[in-house]
Protein backbone atom coordinates (compact mmCIF):
# COMPACT_ATOMS: atom_id res chain seq x y z
CA UNK A 1 0.00 0.00 0.00
CA UNK A 2 1.50 3.38 -1.01
CA UNK A 3 1.24 6.58 1.00
CA UNK A 4 -1.73 7.94 -0.94
CA UNK A 5 -3.71 4.73 -0.33
CA UNK A 6 -2.79 4.90 3.36
CA UNK A 7 -4.24 8.42 3.55
CA UNK A 8 -7.35 7.49 1.59
CA UNK A 9 -8.08 4.68 4.07
CA UNK A 10 -7.43 6.69 7.25
CA UNK A 11 -9.67 9.74 7.72
CA UNK A 12 -8.07 10.73 11.04
CA UNK A 13 -4.57 10.65 9.54
CA UNK A 14 -5.79 12.63 6.53
CA UNK A 15 -7.16 15.32 8.85
CA UNK A 16 -3.85 15.49 10.76
CA UNK A 17 -1.83 15.87 7.56
CA UNK A 18 -4.18 18.63 6.46
CA UNK A 19 -3.90 20.40 9.83
CA UNK A 20 -0.15 20.14 10.33
CA UNK A 21 1.23 19.86 6.77
CA UNK A 22 -1.21 22.03 4.81
CA UNK A 23 -2.04 19.23 2.38
CA UNK A 24 -5.40 17.80 1.32
CA UNK A 25 -6.12 14.90 -1.00
CA UNK A 26 -8.15 15.83 -4.07
CA UNK A 27 -8.42 15.02 -7.75
CA UNK A 28 -10.28 18.25 -8.49
CA UNK A 29 -8.07 20.60 -10.45
CA UNK A 30 -7.82 23.98 -12.15
CA UNK A 31 -5.78 22.32 -14.91
CA UNK A 32 -7.37 23.04 -18.28
CA UNK A 33 -9.28 26.02 -16.92
CA UNK A 34 -6.85 28.32 -15.10
CA UNK A 35 -3.63 26.87 -16.44
CA UNK A 36 -2.05 24.29 -18.75
CA UNK A 37 1.25 22.37 -18.52
CA UNK A 38 3.90 21.27 -21.01
CA UNK A 39 3.95 17.72 -19.61
CA UNK A 40 1.27 15.29 -18.36
CA UNK A 41 0.23 16.39 -14.86
CA UNK A 42 -2.11 14.32 -12.70
CA UNK A 43 -3.27 16.27 -9.63
CA UNK A 44 -3.64 14.37 -6.36
CA UNK A 45 -3.67 17.13 -3.76
CA UNK A 46 -3.58 20.81 -2.93
CA UNK A 47 -2.50 23.21 -0.19
CA UNK A 48 -4.56 25.77 1.70
CA UNK A 49 -3.65 28.53 -0.74
CA UNK A 50 -5.07 26.68 -3.74
CA UNK A 51 -1.71 25.42 -5.06
CA UNK A 52 -1.91 21.97 -6.68
CA UNK A 53 0.42 18.97 -6.37
CA UNK A 54 0.50 16.28 -9.02
CA UNK A 55 2.49 13.55 -10.73
CA UNK A 56 4.61 14.66 -13.71
CA UNK A 57 4.80 12.35 -16.70
CA UNK A 58 3.36 8.90 -17.28
CA UNK A 59 5.75 6.59 -15.43
CA UNK A 60 4.73 4.13 -12.72
CA UNK A 61 3.21 5.80 -9.69
CA UNK A 62 6.14 5.11 -7.36
CA UNK A 63 8.66 6.43 -9.90
CA UNK A 64 6.92 9.64 -10.92
CA UNK A 65 8.30 13.01 -9.82
CA UNK A 66 5.91 15.42 -8.11
CA UNK A 67 5.23 18.93 -9.40
CA UNK A 68 3.61 21.97 -7.85
CA UNK A 69 1.53 24.71 -9.48
CA UNK A 70 0.79 27.60 -7.13
CA UNK A 71 -2.29 29.81 -7.26
CA UNK A 72 -0.02 32.86 -7.57
CA UNK A 73 1.74 32.09 -10.84
CA UNK A 74 4.69 29.81 -10.00
CA UNK A 75 5.30 26.19 -10.97
CA UNK A 76 8.00 23.54 -11.07
CA UNK A 77 9.20 20.14 -10.02
CA UNK A 78 8.87 19.68 -6.26
CA UNK A 79 10.20 16.20 -5.44
CA UNK A 80 11.75 13.19 -7.20
CA UNK A 81 9.13 10.79 -5.89
CA UNK A 82 6.17 10.39 -3.56
CA UNK A 83 8.29 9.43 -0.54
CA UNK A 84 10.44 12.55 -0.81
CA UNK A 85 7.30 14.64 -1.34
CA UNK A 86 5.68 13.55 1.91
CA UNK A 87 9.04 13.74 3.69
CA UNK A 88 9.23 17.43 2.81
CA UNK A 89 5.65 18.12 3.87
CA UNK A 90 6.02 16.20 7.12
CA UNK A 91 9.45 17.35 8.25
CA UNK A 92 9.31 20.86 6.82
CA UNK A 93 5.66 21.94 6.45
CA UNK A 94 6.77 25.58 6.17
CA UNK A 95 8.85 24.73 3.07
CA UNK A 96 7.76 27.87 1.20
CA UNK A 97 9.37 30.05 3.87
CA UNK A 98 12.48 27.86 3.73
CA UNK A 99 12.98 28.74 0.05
CA UNK A 100 14.38 32.05 1.32
CA UNK A 101 17.22 30.12 3.04
CA UNK A 102 18.37 28.04 0.10
CA UNK A 103 20.99 26.88 -0.67
CA UNK A 104 21.24 25.57 2.88
CA UNK A 105 25.04 25.11 2.67
CA UNK A 106 25.45 28.89 2.96
CA UNK A 107 26.49 29.57 6.59
CA UNK A 108 24.21 32.61 7.02
CA UNK A 109 21.27 30.71 5.53
CA UNK A 110 21.99 27.68 7.71
CA UNK A 111 21.93 29.81 10.88
CA UNK A 112 18.66 31.53 9.93
CA UNK A 113 17.06 28.24 8.92
CA UNK A 114 17.89 26.70 12.29
CA UNK A 115 16.24 29.62 14.10
CA UNK A 116 13.07 29.23 12.07
CA UNK A 117 13.15 25.43 12.40
CA UNK A 118 13.43 25.68 16.19
CA UNK A 119 10.61 28.22 16.40
CA UNK A 120 8.17 26.34 14.18
CA UNK A 121 8.76 22.86 15.57
CA UNK A 122 7.11 23.22 18.94
CA UNK A 123 6.82 20.15 21.17
CA UNK A 124 3.16 19.68 20.25
CA UNK A 125 3.97 19.45 16.56
CA UNK A 126 6.94 17.13 17.10
CA UNK A 127 4.72 14.63 18.89
CA UNK A 128 2.15 14.67 16.09
CA UNK A 129 4.97 14.49 13.55
CA UNK A 130 6.24 11.23 15.02
CA UNK A 131 2.74 9.71 14.99
CA UNK A 132 2.11 10.71 11.37
CA UNK A 133 5.54 9.46 10.27
CA UNK A 134 4.92 6.06 11.85
CA UNK A 135 1.52 5.67 10.16
CA UNK A 136 2.90 6.79 6.79
CA UNK A 137 5.96 4.54 7.07
CA UNK A 138 8.39 7.46 6.93
CA UNK A 139 11.59 8.04 8.88
CA UNK A 140 13.44 11.33 9.25
CA UNK A 141 15.76 12.09 6.35
CA UNK A 142 18.45 14.64 7.35
CA UNK A 143 18.96 15.48 3.67
CA UNK A 144 15.30 16.20 2.92
CA UNK A 145 15.81 19.94 2.37
CA UNK A 146 18.74 19.26 0.05
CA UNK A 147 16.46 16.98 -1.96
CA UNK A 148 13.93 19.82 -2.23
CA UNK A 149 16.64 22.23 -3.35
CA UNK A 150 17.97 19.70 -5.88
CA UNK A 151 14.53 19.17 -7.37
CA UNK A 152 13.84 22.91 -7.61
CA UNK A 153 17.29 23.75 -8.98
CA UNK A 154 17.08 21.29 -11.88
CA UNK A 155 15.55 24.03 -13.97
CA UNK A 156 12.13 24.71 -15.49
CA UNK A 157 11.58 21.41 -17.35
CA UNK A 158 8.05 21.20 -15.97
CA UNK A 159 6.20 24.41 -16.87
CA UNK A 160 2.73 25.87 -16.45
CA UNK A 161 1.02 28.50 -18.55
CA UNK A 162 -1.89 30.88 -18.03
CA UNK A 163 -4.79 30.80 -20.56
CA UNK A 164 -3.25 33.80 -22.39
CA UNK A 165 0.02 31.90 -22.87
CA UNK A 166 1.96 33.66 -20.10
CA UNK A 167 4.54 31.28 -18.60
CA UNK A 168 4.44 30.79 -14.84
CA UNK A 169 7.50 31.76 -12.79
CA UNK A 170 9.83 29.03 -11.55
CA UNK A 171 9.58 28.07 -7.88
CA UNK A 172 13.28 28.69 -7.28
CA UNK A 173 14.59 31.39 -9.64
CA UNK A 174 17.97 30.53 -11.19
CA UNK A 175 20.04 33.51 -12.43
CA UNK A 176 20.40 33.70 -16.21
CA UNK A 177 22.83 35.71 -18.31
CA UNK A 178 20.94 37.87 -20.77
CA UNK A 179 21.87 40.79 -23.00
CA UNK A 180 18.67 42.56 -21.97
CA UNK A 181 17.66 42.55 -18.30
CA UNK A 182 14.32 40.90 -17.60
CA UNK A 183 11.69 42.47 -15.37
CA UNK A 184 12.60 40.03 -12.59
CA UNK A 185 16.33 40.77 -12.86
CA UNK A 186 15.61 44.50 -12.65
CA UNK A 187 13.63 43.94 -9.48
CA UNK A 188 16.36 41.81 -7.90
CA UNK A 189 19.17 44.36 -7.96
CA UNK A 190 18.45 46.29 -4.77
CA UNK A 191 19.80 45.77 -1.27
CA UNK A 192 19.09 47.50 2.03
CA UNK A 193 22.44 47.79 3.73
CA UNK A 194 21.03 47.81 7.28
CA UNK A 195 19.12 44.55 6.73
CA UNK A 196 21.48 41.95 5.32
CA UNK A 197 19.81 39.23 3.31
CA UNK A 198 16.65 41.20 2.48
CA UNK A 199 15.87 41.20 -1.24
CA UNK A 200 12.90 40.72 -3.54
CA UNK A 201 12.83 36.95 -2.81
CA UNK A 202 11.68 37.80 0.71
CA UNK A 203 8.36 39.09 -0.60
CA UNK A 204 5.61 36.66 0.32
CA UNK A 205 7.31 35.52 3.54
CA UNK A 206 5.54 35.42 6.90
CA UNK A 207 6.21 37.62 9.92
CA UNK A 208 7.97 34.75 11.69
CA UNK A 209 10.31 34.27 8.72
CA UNK A 210 11.23 37.95 8.62
CA UNK A 211 11.86 37.90 12.36
CA UNK A 212 14.22 34.94 11.91
CA UNK A 213 16.05 36.88 9.20
CA UNK A 214 16.47 40.32 10.77
CA UNK A 215 15.18 40.14 14.33
CA UNK A 216 12.26 41.53 16.30
CA UNK A 217 10.67 44.79 15.07
CA UNK A 218 10.88 47.95 17.17
CA UNK A 219 7.10 48.35 17.00
CA UNK A 220 4.07 46.96 15.16
CA UNK A 221 0.72 48.24 13.94
CA UNK A 222 -2.40 46.44 12.72
CA UNK A 223 -4.90 48.11 10.38
CA UNK A 224 -7.85 45.72 10.17
CA UNK A 225 -9.73 47.91 7.70
CA UNK A 226 -6.93 47.71 5.14
CA UNK A 227 -5.94 44.13 6.10
CA UNK A 228 -2.43 45.37 6.74
CA UNK A 229 0.17 44.83 9.45
CA UNK A 230 3.15 47.17 9.69
CA UNK A 231 6.45 46.29 11.37
CA UNK A 232 8.89 49.14 12.01
CA UNK A 233 12.63 48.65 12.13
CA UNK A 234 15.22 51.48 12.21
CA UNK A 235 13.86 53.80 9.53
CA UNK A 236 12.00 51.19 7.50
CA UNK A 237 8.46 49.83 7.45
CA UNK A 238 7.65 46.26 6.42
CA UNK A 239 4.04 45.83 5.34
CA UNK A 240 2.30 42.47 5.56
CA UNK A 241 -0.98 42.18 3.66
CA UNK A 242 -3.84 39.71 3.73
CA UNK A 243 -4.56 39.87 -0.01
CA UNK A 244 -6.93 36.90 -0.02
CA UNK A 245 -8.81 37.90 3.15
CA UNK A 246 -8.04 34.58 4.82
CA UNK A 247 -6.27 35.94 7.89
CA UNK A 248 -2.86 35.08 6.41
CA UNK A 249 -0.44 38.02 6.23
CA UNK A 250 2.60 38.02 3.94
CA UNK A 251 5.28 40.61 3.18
CA UNK A 252 4.43 42.64 0.07
CA UNK A 253 5.87 46.12 0.63
CA UNK A 254 9.03 47.60 2.18
CA UNK A 255 9.22 51.37 2.67
CA UNK A 256 12.66 52.79 3.39
CA UNK A 257 13.38 56.31 4.67
CA UNK A 258 16.50 58.30 3.84
CA UNK A 259 17.87 57.35 7.25
CA UNK A 260 18.71 53.95 5.75
CA UNK A 261 21.18 53.33 2.92
CA UNK A 262 19.67 51.53 -0.04
CA UNK A 263 21.67 50.46 -3.10
CA UNK A 264 20.27 49.62 -6.51
CA UNK A 265 22.78 48.15 -8.97
CA UNK A 266 25.64 50.08 -7.32
CA UNK A 267 23.57 53.31 -7.26
CA UNK A 268 23.19 54.80 -3.78
CA UNK A 269 19.61 56.05 -4.06
CA UNK A 270 19.76 58.62 -1.28
CA UNK A 271 23.39 59.79 -1.59
CA UNK A 272 23.77 60.18 -5.36
CA UNK A 273 22.06 63.35 -6.62
CA UNK A 274 21.59 61.91 -10.12
CA UNK A 275 20.10 58.61 -8.91
CA UNK A 276 16.85 58.98 -10.87
CA UNK A 277 18.78 59.95 -14.01
CA UNK A 278 20.93 56.82 -13.69
CA UNK A 279 17.93 54.59 -13.04
CA UNK A 280 16.14 56.08 -16.06
CA UNK A 281 18.84 54.64 -18.31
CA UNK A 282 17.68 51.16 -17.26
CA UNK A 283 13.93 51.77 -17.35
CA UNK A 284 11.69 54.65 -18.37
CA UNK A 285 10.07 56.05 -15.21
CA UNK A 286 6.44 56.96 -14.66
CA UNK A 287 5.71 60.26 -12.89
CA UNK A 288 2.48 61.44 -11.30
CA UNK A 289 1.14 64.86 -10.35
CA UNK A 290 2.10 64.42 -6.69
CA UNK A 291 5.82 64.02 -7.28
CA UNK A 292 6.14 60.24 -7.14
CA UNK A 293 8.53 58.53 -9.60
CA UNK A 294 7.81 54.88 -10.36
CA UNK A 295 9.99 52.26 -12.05
CA UNK A 296 7.41 49.47 -12.65
CA UNK A 297 9.77 46.62 -13.56
CA UNK A 298 12.17 47.54 -10.76
CA UNK A 299 9.06 47.43 -8.54
CA UNK A 300 10.11 50.66 -6.92
CA UNK A 301 8.59 54.10 -6.24
CA UNK A 302 10.67 57.07 -5.14
CA UNK A 303 9.06 59.94 -3.26
CA UNK A 304 10.45 63.40 -2.50
CA UNK A 305 13.44 63.11 -4.85
CA UNK A 306 12.44 65.83 -7.28
CA UNK A 307 11.47 69.48 -6.76
CA UNK A 308 7.90 68.75 -5.70
CA UNK A 309 7.44 67.56 -2.12
CA UNK A 310 5.06 64.60 -2.05
CA UNK A 311 1.95 64.85 0.16
CA UNK A 312 1.82 62.59 3.19
CA UNK A 313 -0.63 59.74 2.88
CA UNK A 314 -0.90 57.08 5.57
CA UNK A 315 -2.29 54.50 3.13
CA UNK A 316 0.76 54.90 0.91
CA UNK A 317 3.45 55.05 3.59
CA UNK A 318 3.53 55.65 7.36
CA UNK A 319 4.09 59.32 8.24
CA UNK A 320 7.24 58.63 10.26
CA UNK A 321 8.81 56.95 7.22
CA UNK A 322 7.74 59.30 4.42
CA UNK A 323 8.77 62.53 6.17
CA UNK A 324 11.32 63.53 3.56
CA UNK A 325 12.63 61.25 0.83
CA UNK A 326 11.67 57.58 0.80
CA UNK A 327 11.63 54.51 -1.43
CA UNK A 328 8.78 52.02 -1.75
CA UNK A 329 9.75 48.48 -2.80
CA UNK A 330 6.90 46.12 -3.64
CA UNK A 331 6.14 42.55 -4.71
CA UNK A 332 4.97 41.61 -8.19
CA UNK A 333 1.48 41.06 -6.75
CA UNK A 334 1.34 44.78 -5.80
CA UNK A 335 2.63 46.11 -9.12
CA UNK A 336 -0.88 46.64 -10.52
CA UNK A 337 -2.00 48.36 -7.30
CA UNK A 338 0.79 50.93 -7.50
CA UNK A 339 0.25 51.46 -11.23
CA UNK A 340 -3.35 52.39 -10.45
CA UNK A 341 -2.14 54.63 -7.62
CA UNK A 342 0.19 56.48 -9.98
CA UNK A 343 -2.68 57.13 -12.43
CA UNK A 344 -5.14 58.26 -9.77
Amino acid sequence: MNILETLQNNADLTDKVCQFCDFSLTEETRLGQDYSTNMPFRVFGRDGGGGEFGFIGDKKLTDQPVGYVSSEGAAGKFADNLTDFFGILLYCPFWQDVLHFLPIEDNDNKSRFKKLYKKEFADSYTKEQLKMAEKLGLSFDPDIMQKLYKALAEGPKFKAFAPDGWEYDVLLPVPKISAKPSADSLANDWSIMLFKGINKDCFGCSQSTLKALIGTPNSTEHNSVMNRKNEYRSGAAFQFLDLEHKGIYNLHTIIVSEKVQIIYNKIDLFSQENAIELLSKKEKPVRDKNGYVMFPNMRMIMGGFEDKRVPKSSWVAPAEICDGRFVILFSKERKRFYQIFMNA
